[in-house]
């Protein structure tokens, strides 16, 4: 049984008779909001991005000098985008198009006949927070490719977003890389990566031609995933007719 993520439907499903395997949608197992939530400099950018926008959709001023700021910069008319809680990919598209903006965006801000200084004391943003912005956008970037490309080679793309885009290093903010520390640990609970059972999406990696040697998998997994696979032939009720 495939099915959404909703708690009520995922528990039905769990609770359903005769279901050998509950499988919960992988485009939404990447909606990694707990991930986003965890950092708290990252939560902290998130939330400012999201008044900005907030302040912006709800003046009709500020918008209006908005748009006047990005044909003087000679920029695409680009509406900001507002973040949707049950959605990571939203806060992507949403910090985007604030990098996209920023000029205009700081241009009305820091006009004082368009915004009240008490309105811009509370939604500045310091260069480290614009530039955690930055960072935030390349690291989603290729979570949102994947999303918008799924299909049935869920593992190899999740065990190569994680050990190619998501590997931690020395080099970059702290911040950052706790952010990549907490998708990873998330994708890895989520898709069961860790788990000594095969699993429908390691059974369905084994049988697409593209990845049928398993390389991502270790040996141990990849005796399991066979076996169950032969386990499966041996108990098909196959009849051959001939003509």
């Amino acid at each position: 049984m495939v099915h959404g993520n909703a708690y009520n439907i995922s528990m039905a499903a769990n609770l359903s008779d005769n279901v050998q395997y509950s499988i919960s949608c992988a485009a939404h197992n990447i909606q990694l909001k707990d991930a986003l939530d965890a950092v708290d400099i990252i939560n902290e950018v998130i939330h400012k991005g999201s008044k900005i926008v907030q302040y912006f959709n709800h003046s009709n001023v500020a918008t209006i000098a908005f748009i006047e700021k990005e044909k003087q910069l000679n920029l695409n008319r680009r509406k900001l985008i507002q973040s949707c809680p049950t959605s990571w990919g939203s806060y992507y598209y949403m910090c985007e198009r604030l990098i996209y903006n920023r000029t205009a965006i700081m241009s009305v801000l820091t006009d004082r006949t368009i915004t009240k200084l008490n309105i811009a004391a509370k939604l500045d943003m310091s260069e480290h927070h614009w530039a955690i912005i930055n960072d935030i956008i390349t690291v989603l970037k290729p979570l949102d490719e994947v999303t918008t490309t799924l299909c049935s080679l869920v593992l190899p793309i999740i065990h190569s977003i994680i050990n190619n885009h998501l590997k931690t290093n020395d080099v970059g903010r702290s911040e950052t890389e706790q952010f990549k520390s907490v998708l990873v640990t998330s994708l890895t609970n989520r898709f069961k990566l860790n788990s000594n059972i095969e699993t429908v999406h390691g059974l369905a990696s084994f049988l697409d031609p593209r990845s049928k040697q398993l390389s991502f998998e270790n040996n141990e997994k990849k005796k399991l995933i066979t076996a169950a696979i032969s386990n499966i032939i041996e108990n098909c009720n196959i009849t051959v007719f001939f003509y």
